[in-house]
């Protein structure tokens, strides 16, 4: 019985001899070189496709300004600190109550001097009434009967000796400033803007004209803060710039002292 030896393998790798069993050709094999002897390898394979990524919905304007706003930092507000502040005011009290009838003070040489209507007794401002509505009251040589008179052409007529009084009709509005009385009967009275009157009976009073040359270049007449009678057709009135009229007939007639 015959052996077939076996192909010889060369250092080389190819095949020693012939082929064994005359083997076909699609048998035959072909042994790779060791340590890579063939150079040639096969290509990478394609790099795979980009995975789309999914994009989130745009926002709406509303909420994107919604966003916005609170993306904004808030503005950082500082209480600002207490101030406190005390303030200590202090007044002497007046010389004259304004209040009440009441009055008080004193008055010294240089008071007296730098009154307002400068000639006037000081004696008399004491019976000055603070409302100003009664400014002159007079009395009678008997002292029964009185007058008072005053803003807005009041007078007041009392034959009590004060304890109560009596509305008369004033033949003025103007303010009565000044006042005489000569008897229960005959009493005077001036005031501002050239204002006098006169009763002769105690109980009606009639508008005296004052002295036309008493008015300024405008035709204006000054304020009467005196008046001194010694009847009904004697009296002598003085102006607050201290000019001074006399009248010998019930002021019809006036004359410059």
């Amino acid at each position: 019985m015959a052996s077939e030896a076996a192909p010889l393998v060369s250092a080389t790798g190819s095949t020693v001899g012939g082929i064994g069993g005359n083997a076909p050709a699609r048998d035959k094999q072909v042994l790779a070189a060791p340590g890579g002897a063939d150079k040639t390898a096969a290509p990478p394979p394609p790099p795979a496709p980009p995975v789309p990524v999914a994009r989130p919905p745009e926002p709406l304007p509303q909420e994107q300004a919604k966003a916005q706003a609170t993306s904004q930092v808030p503005p950082v507000t500082e209480t600002p600190g207490s101030v406190s502040q005390t303030v200590t005011v202090t007044e002497a009290v007046p010389l004259v109550e304004t209040t009440n009838s009441t009055l008080g003070g004193s008055l010294n040489n240089s008071t007296v001097k730098d009154l307002p209507l400068n000639g006037r007794d000081f004696q008399a401002l004491l019976k000055l009434d603070p409302t100003r509505v009664i400014a002159v009251q007079v009395k009678a040589p008997t002292g029964k009967i009185l007058w008072r008179a005053g803003k807005g052409g009041n007078i007041q007529r009392s034959a009590d000796a004060g304890r109560t009084w009596i509305l008369q009709t004033s033949p003025s509005q103007e303010d009565w400033l000044a006042g005489t009385a000569v008897s229960d009967k005959i009493s005077w009275m001036v005031g501002r803007n050239g204002a006098i009157a006169r009763t002769t009976d105690g109980g009606h009073w009639k508008k005296i004209a004052p002295p036309s040359e008493a008015a300024d270049s405008s035709g204006k007449l000054p304020d009467w803060i005196g008046i001194t009678a010694v009847g009904a057709r004697q009296a002598t009135i003085t102006a607050s710039d201290q000019r001074q009229f006399a009248t010998q007939d019930g002021g019809k007639t006036w004359k410059a002292q």
